[in-house]
């Protein structure tokens, strides 16, 4: 991804070219194309966007390779004030 499709994607986000902190930026990128999806041109460039820069982390991290497991860990209640198949509802249950 060039410098111009990079500005691009800074003026889609939200406060965009206010964020300095790339992590922050992809977070609030993998929101929009949560909220938005990737049909549109807008939300193509945001998909593009999280593959390259995922891509990216991948190639200058050395604890992370092809054969990580990164799933999600499913909890077993024991650990935590809900178990992992509590309904999100019960969050703000009184």
């Amino acid at each position: 991804m060039g410098a111009p499709a990079f500005e691009k994607v800074l003026g889609i986000i939200p406060n965009g070219t206010k964020i300095a902190n790339i992590e922050k930026l992809l977070t609030q990128c993998k929101l929009y194309a949560a909220l938005y999806g990737d049909t549109d041109a807008n939300g193509k460039l945001i998909a593009e966007f999280i593959t390259t820069a995922e891509d990216a982390n991948l190639a200058r991290v050395d604890f992370v390779d092809a054969e990580t497991d990164l799933v999600v860990h499913q909890g077993n209640g024991s650990g935590g004030i809900h178990s992992s198949d509590d309904a999100q509802t019960d969050l703000f249950a009184v």
